[in-house]
């Protein structure tokens, strides 16, 4: 959310079934929750939460139904997002996660689906063409020698055009 009245509702939908119909438990808008009184569409976005296998106590599965099945689906699509671009905003994250859904019901966003079913590879392709150059990453190997041991250490990076870039630091 990006303050009390933005926030992110998830409706559940069959994804078991052909057409990912809304599930009948799920909430549908309008909502009245808002600054002013007014109505605004609700849910934003919708996700699988009917028999979704799902962790259980004592370390054992079982399959439930229910939007609070649905929003974990949402939760990871932002993790996925986050992981592939951490600089984008909360309103970038959400902009992807809208524009790339699966449209269902009335055609755009609409108060059973939202703007539609969650895509995550097309929300993620989506992030990366938002974000500009990636950081560098590295391994986080760590290795252990012996104190007073000559030790090298060769770093091998390769920019965006793929030209290699190589440095050694040796100590003796």
């Amino acid at each position: 959310a990006t303050d009390d009245y933005r926030t992110c509702a998830v409706g559940a939908v069959d994804g078991n079934t052909t057409g990912w119909p809304i599930a009948s438990f799920s909430s549908r808008g309008p909502t009245y929750c808002t600054p002013g009184g007014g109505a605004f569409i609700k849910p934003n976005i919708s996700a699988p939460g009917v028999n979704v296998r799902s962790a259980s106590p004592g370390g054992t599965y079982r399959y439930l139904d229910g939007t609070s099945m649905a929003s974990p689906h949402v939760n990871g699509v932002v993790a996925l997002i986050r992981q592939a671009c951490p600089s984008l905003t909360v309103t970038d994250v959400k902009q992807a996660i809208y524009q790339t859904a699966v449209d269902k019901g009335t055609p755009g966003k609409d108060n059973a689906y939202g703007w539609g079913v969650i895509d995550a590879y097309a929300a993620v392709q989506q992030a990366l063409s938002m974000c500009g150059p990636h950081p560098p990453r590295a391994d986080d190997t760590s290795y252990q020698v012996a104190v007073n041991t000559p030790t090298t250490l060769t770093l091998l990076a390769r920019d965006e055009e793929g030209y290699r870039n190589l440095m050694r630091l040796s100590s003796r």
